[in-house]
């Protein structure tokens, strides 16, 4: 179904514009600004109704405007008017070749037209955001979930790779300890052996002790003072009996008569002088006996004071010896203590080597597993984007496109021959937006083409035979009057 007429009056700049359309392509030529502009916003206008009708659709200066599209089977006449107030309104008339009036007169055109603004040179210059919104609405095909969720993924994995590389390179610097050990360890402290100092108990001598042997001095003292006393009494003895034998000689010489008696006396007393001489001479040898016992008690008595000084030199010493060996037991102790401290830290800082390897080995394992968890989740995105991409591609290839070739790439952009379109040749950009065009208006086979000037003519030759191919009506804006049956726009109408 193609336009065959268009009638145009007063809209936008528009005073009169009558074209016959029976063909199939349609060049609307002329200067900048003549109006040709307005025949493509005309069409558009009648029959896209209010998603096209431009704000002030009225010629400066006319109280009402009218577009009339003629096609095949049925003619659409759509009036503007404008009331006191400046207010724009209008009205929809659709006859059809039997003389049918739709009820809804838009909503039954809508059913018929597609997309009259799918503009071939326009599609090439949008965004490939809204070239893919375009394409997804014409072939009914929407990735944009795919797309997302593809992308989400994407993004995901390429963060697990960054992480993952980054704690790989971590784990590659992270030292490994064969000999570190399976458990903490714990240090074997030494305990060093006290040595208890051999003290010295000083020997004191007990006065007591004493006593016996000075009272045995002192009987021996008083056993030789007996004997002298006997002594002294015998010599007093002989003495008395010396001096007797010397009174009886005297009583000799006087008393001659009495010299018997004297004699007898003298006789006896000789006797006894004797008996005391051999009692003198036992004393005396008895005597010399108890002087040869004598034990002296003044030196007993004298040690007695120094006892106390003795035993005293006695403690200082014994003091003196212990605090010497409580010194050197004190200097053994600290050096035992000293190498047990040094056994000790050494146990401690050996102890500690093994368990900062084995702490190293525990970080290592983990960074190994976190590297292996990044890694793993890095293969489920993979997994995932693997199949989100298997289920966009039986998407796409139950879905009919426009042109072979056609399809949607990771980023959601329109591709052809699986290169971003942007990328085609120009020939083929133009083709697949042509096609693009038809296909969103797959019953009534008008494409609107404005800055067509835009097209060589390798390209315009394409246009033309795509649109002979699908039997489809092209309608140009072009620049200049040069091409073979143009129709030449001017001021507000035709020539």
């Amino acid at each position: 179904m193609r336009i065959k007429s268009l009638s145009i009056h007063n809209f936008k700049r528009a005073i009169n514009i009558e074209i016959d359309a029976d063909r199939g392509i349609i060049v609307l030529g002329g200067k900048n600004g003549a109006g040709k502009s307005t025949v493509l916003d005309a069409i558009t206008a009648a029959l896209m109704g209010a998603r096209a009708i431009p704000a002030d659709p009225i010629r400066h200066g006319a109280e009402s405007g009218e577009v009339t599209v003629e096609l095949e089977g049925f003619t659409v006449r759509r009036t503007f008017t404008r009331n006191a107030a400046g207010e724009i309104g209008g009205t929809l008339t659709i006859r059809t070749a039997d003389g049918m009036k739709p009820a809804s007169p838009q909503k039954w055109l809508d059913s018929k037209i597609g997309d009259l603004s799918c503009d071939p040179i326009a599609f090439l210059s949008l965004s490939t955001d809204k070239q893919a919104e375009k394409l997804r609405k014409i072939t009914g095909v929407d990735v944009t979930a795919l797309d997302a969720r593809r992308k989400v993924a994407y993004d995901a994995r390429t963060a697990l790779g960054v992480d993952g590389k980054k704690e790989a390179v971590k784990l590659e610097g992270m030292p490994i300890y064969t000999d570190a050990p399976e458990t903490p360890v714990e240090p074997v402290y030494v305990h060093p052996a006290v040595i208890e100092p051999v003290l010295i108990e000083p020997e004191q001598v007990s006065a007591a002790a004493l006593l016996p042997e000075i009272a045995a001095a002192e009987a021996t003292e008083r056993a030789a003072e007996a004997a002298s006393r006997a002594v002294a009494e015998a010599q007093r003895r002989s003495n008395a009996a010396g001096q007797a034998i010397v009174a009886a000689e005297g009583k000799i010489a006087r008393i001659k008569a009495e010299l018997l008696e004297a004699e007898s006396l003298l006789a006896e007393e000789v006797r006894r002088a004797h008996s005391a001489a051999e009692s003198v001479v036992a004393e005396l040898a008895a005597a010399e006996t108890a002087r040869a016992a004598v034990i002296p008690s003044a030196p007993l008595k004298a040690r007695i004071a120094t006892i106390e000084a003795e035993n005293r030199a006695a403690r200082d010493r014994a003091a003196e010896a212990n605090a010497a060996e409580r010194r050197r037991v004190s200097d053994l102790n600290i050096e035992a203590r000293n190498m047990a401290a040094a056994a000790n830290r050494a146990a401690r800082a050996e102890a500690d080597e093994a368990n900062d390897k084995l702490r190293a080995m525990n970080a290592r394992k983990a960074k190994e597993a976190e590297v292996q968890a990044l890694r793993d989740a890095y293969a489920a995105k993979s997994a995932e984007i693997d199949a989100i991409d298997a289920e966009k591609a039986a998407l796409l290839a139950g879905a009919k496109f426009p042109v072979d070739g056609l399809g949607f790439g990771a980023d959601g952009g329109v591709t052809f021959q699986g290169v971003p379109l942007a990328q085609a040749s120009g020939a083929e950009r133009i083709r697949v937006s042509m096609a693009i065009a038809l296909a969103a208006n797959p019953e009534i086979r008008v494409v609107l083409i404005r800055d067509a000037s835009l097209l060589d003519e390798d390209s315009m030759a394409a246009v033309v035979d795509m649109a002979e191919a699908a039997n489809a009506q092209v309608w140009l804006e072009r620049v200049g009057t040069a091409d073979p049956g143009v129709v030449v726009i001017t001021d507000g109408g035709t020539l």
